[in-house]
């Protein structure tokens, strides 16, 4: 910096002098500070600085010193008054006449219209940052935290139908279906299959979370309008399915019912209906449950079994009262108004020790100790198992009458498990042999012949079974491989074989490989598949295959949830 004074009064070395003594004194540390201004003719008179014109360079301040104008260095940290906006720097004076910059950590970039990102200085530059996760934005989205708008928080899970979504890191949801052996989305995961259970017309499946779903008759779901949950069913163990309503056994031990109830097979107390899932009342510390065409059945403490619904045919194993005024009868007459039921579950007389239990059209049995098998109810076509001595002239007998008693079924030893149909009945014993008795009209003895039988008989060709089931009037028995065959009535395509013919002994189901479970109802099969996935065939009037449509199916069909 330098200083010069030009037409002083002074002498001219005495102004040069007093020049930079004056300089010297503003700016001791900094060199030069003070030069008065020149005029390539004369210099500028002045008495104040706003005599003198103004300054070029933004950090050196025009000034008047004695009476002429001078240009000084402006203080140290003077802002300069012309400033780039959003570049987190600002231009300030050194004290020596430059410009030089500094942080501004509030000079911020300006809104880049993003709701998404949060303009800030970073390492001197302006930027523009991404915000929170999860804040609005949109109408109705939420920031990913990379500085995009999305439509959900990266990571997040949620149900689509029966799919599971996902939201990517980006903030959008990409779905994947749940596979055929878990077939429904709850809780953000898909879910697998527990039991299935076939009705009268419909079908339930018991899922891993304690809920169920149904299809087919009216009471319950309609297949044509998919699956959705049964409500109020929750923590499930055990599905049974009647002739047009359903049960739902919970872990602990109550059990609900829903659908028709005109038999008070519903067990609210209340023959109305249809009902939707209504607690079972009186009921406690069940153990099993099933259900027949309009009553129900449970197995509490003890193997004790408790029955309630439809009882006109001693189906629920108690002697129904006479009329008033009259003693109880000792046997159920034949025949006997139907009864309205509406009571609540009441035991079966002299029945302990009961592991499983069948219930049919109106008839019941229980698997007890030692695989042996007791059967009450309607006795029309010799379901019970019970064999009367042949009649002669001279001592005619009497036709078969339903019996609220035990009846023990004749030539049953070793039975593991029991299954009934609508007039029949069929045991599995140890050895993998199935025996059935009872009505034979369509060959759903599966002996070879249309014989009814109140002894049983060994069903034709079938070895190594481990499950049979049975619907209306036929049957069907898986074995070791997973296969299943099945046998009798077949007007809808019951059997899975392809055709509609009846078929006496048992015929192959094709197509089944791996079959873990299986249930039969009305006209209608299904199975369970190792995997998970179910098929089912047979009777499809009220969609109770599941396919979504009303039409019969002859071969195992793909459940559609």
């Amino acid at each position: 910096m330098w200083a010069r004074a030009q037409n002083s009064s002074l002498p001219g070395a005495l102004a040069r002098a007093a020049a930079l003594v004056l300089a010297g004194a503003l700016f001791p540390a900094s060199g030069c500070g003070l030069r008065v201004a020149e005029s390539p003719t004369q210099p500028i008179p002045c008495f104040h600085a706003m005599d003198c014109p103004p300054s070029d360079d933004p950090c050196v301040v025009s000034t008047c010193f004695e009476q002429q104008c001078a240009m000084v260095a402006a203080a140290q940290n003077t802002v300069v008054r012309e400033q780039k906006a959003g570049d987190c720097r600002m231009q300030v004076c050194d004290g020596n006449g430059h410009v030089m910059e500094i942080d501004d950590e509030v000079d911020v970039p300006a809104d880049d219209g993003n709701e998404c990102t949060i303009a800030m200085c970073k390492e001197s530059a302006g930027v523009h940052e991404p915000g929170p996760v999860g804040a609005s934005c949109g109408e109705d989205g939420v920031c990913n935290g990379k500085g995009a708008c999305g439509a959900c928080l990266p990571e997040a899970e949620r149900c689509e139908g029966n799919a599971v979504a996902t939201c990517s890191e980006e903030g959008a949801w990409k779905t994947a279906a749940c596979p055929e052996g878990r077939p429904i989305c709850a809780g953000k995961a898909c879910v697998g299959i527990r039991q299935i259970a076939a009705g009268g017309a419909h079908t339930c499946a018991l899922f891993e979370d304690g809920s169920a779903r149904c299809f087919g008759a009216a009471g319950v779901r309609r297949g044509a309008y998919g699956a959705p949950p049964v409500p109020g069913v929750v923590g499930a163990v055990e599905l049974a399915l009647g002739g047009a309503h359903a049960c739902a056994r919970r872990a602990d031990g109550t059990a609900l019912c829903w659908g028709h109830n005109a038999f008070g097979q519903i067990g609210d107390g209340t023959t109305e209906g249809p009902r939707p899932p209504t607690q079972v009342l009186g009921l406690a510390g069940a153990t099993a449950i099933a259900a027949g065409a309009a009553h129900t059945c449970a197995i509490v403490g003890g193997g004790k079994v408790v029955c309630w619904g439809r009882g006109d045919r001693g189906q629920l194993g108690a002697k129904p009262p006479g009329p008033a005024g009259k003693p109880p009868a000792t046997e159920v007459p034949s025949p006997l108004p139907a009864s309205p039921g509406g009571g609540a579950p009441s035991a079966v007389a002299g029945l302990f020790g009961a592991t499983k239990i069948a219930l049919g059209g109106r008839h019941a049995c229980a698997l007890g100790p030692g695989g042996l098998v007791a059967c009450w109810g309607e006795d029309e076509s010799g379901e019970l198992g019970r064999v009367r001595p042949p009649s002669s002239p001279t001592k005619p007998r009497p036709g078969p009458r339903p019996t609220p008693r035990l009846v023990s079924v004749k030539g049953i030893e070793g039975a593991i498990a029991i299954a009934l149909g609508a007039t029949f009945g069929c045991a599995l014993l140890a050895d993998g042999s199935v025996r059935c008795w009872g009505d034979n009209t369509a060959g759903q003895l599966g002996d070879g012949t249309t014989d009814t039988r109140a002894e049983s008989v060994v069903v034709k060709g079938v070895a190594g079974a481990t499950a049979i089931a049975l619907g209306a009037e036929h049957g069907c028995a898986r074995t070791e491989g997973g296969a299943v065959t099945c046998w009798g009535k077949n007007d809808h395509g019951q059997l899975g074989d392809g055709s509609t013919e009846a078929r006496l002994s048992p015929v192959l189901v094709p197509g089944l490989a791996g079959v873990r479970a299986l249930s039969a109802g009305g006209a209608h099969t299904c199975v369970m598949l190792d995997g998970g996935a179910v098929r089912c065939w047979g009777g499809n009037g009220a969609g109770e295959v599941g396919d979504g449509t009303t039409s019969d199916r002859g071969a195992p069909t793909a459940v559609t949830w």
